[in-house]
């Protein structure tokens, strides 16, 4: 992955970029916690919530929370996907390139109505899944899961920042891509930084 030089962190009003361990991480002007709305499904779930969680500069998770209620009150289950993000400065205001890079992913039912429901319908081609047990959905028959994407898997996307309130995306986070063209008449995803309810 590569590392923006000095100079341009320091464009960028991040912070520090010497070798010593005394000093403070590297932070992104993207840095911190993420989400999406609740958004409504018509399959196994009722609705779902994105949250991305980027640190470090480079550190990214994202996590689908699984509702069985519409109104995104009841969680029964997650996917998550953990690895690297870059972002990158491109000649529009707030808009920037950025790049994610995941290399692991784990699908988890988180009690006994999200296990049921996953075994109901063989996901992954897995007629029994553990409760509250992390797992790769791959790792048991990667033909019957088109729904979860293999990793690692690389997402090129555009990021426009409102600074200390959302990121709309241009794409879907979910898969490999070419990078769009525009994200600001027709954002994908929004992630807002407070707290939902």
């Amino acid at each position: 992955m590569r590392f923006p030089s000095c100079w341009l962190w320091s464009f960028l009003g991040m912070s520090a970029c010497s070798g010593s361990s005394a000093d403070p991480p590297l932070y992104s002007v993207v840095d911190g916690s993420w989400s999406t709305v609740c958004v409504p499904r018509q399959d196994l779930f009722a609705s779902y919530r994105i949250a991305l969680d980027l640190k470090n500069a480079q550190d990214a998770t994202r996590t689908e929370t699984y509702y069985v209620d519409a109104a995104c009150e009841e969680a029964v289950a997650t996917l998550e996907y953990r690895g690297l993000y870059e972002l990158m400065v491109t000649s529009r205001d707030f808009t920037y390139g950025i790049d994610f890079m995941y290399q692991e992913q784990a699908l988890a039912a988180l009690n006994a109505e999200g296990q049921a429901r996953l075994e109901s319908a063989a996901f992954c081609g897995r007629e029994q899944w553990p409760l509250a047990e992390a797992q790769d959905p791959l790792s048991f028959d990667p033909g019957n899961c088109t729904a979860v994407g293999p990793v690692p898997l690389k997402n090129l996307n555009l990021v426009h920042i409102h600074q200390g309130y959302s990121l709309d995306f241009g794409v879907d986070l979910a898969h490999e891509n070419e990078r769009p063209i525009n994200v600001q008449n027709a954002p994908q995803l929004v992630f807002l930084s407070q707290p939902l309810p």
